[in-house]
């Protein structure tokens, strides 16, 4: 990856900002997927009947518990279903992993 120069200190720490959000983008996703895996571990199934469940494809959700694809609310909703729990409770699995540095790629 090629130096990019910059014009003054202002833009730089501009970009700075933006990589560091766009990481904790990044983060909060990797988090979610792994609250996501972590109840369907605890539910007993399988990936492929998790999906089948929520009407997704395997490979989505596998994206999803990657932290690759980014879930919609209506998905969320679904993957709770289907894991017999409340959104919410995916959520503050999901918060409590990234304060402990577990949603770190």
């Amino acid at each position: 990856m090629p130096f990019r120069e910059f014009r003054d200190q202002g833009q730089a720490r501009e970009m700075a900002a933006r990589i560091k959000a766009a990481r904790r983008r990044v983060d909060i996703a990797v988090a979610f997927g792994k609250a996501v895996k972590i109840r369907r571990v605890e539910v007993g199934i399988s990936q492929e009947a998790l999906a089948d469940k929520a009407g997704f494809a395997r490979s989505f959700l596998s994206g999803i518990e990657l932290g690759t694809k980014m879930p919609t609310t209506m998905s969320v909703w679904r993957l709770a279903q289907a894991l017999d729990c409340a959104p919410s409770d995916l959520w503050l699995t999901a918060e409590r992993l990234f304060h402990e540095g577990a949603g770190k790629p």
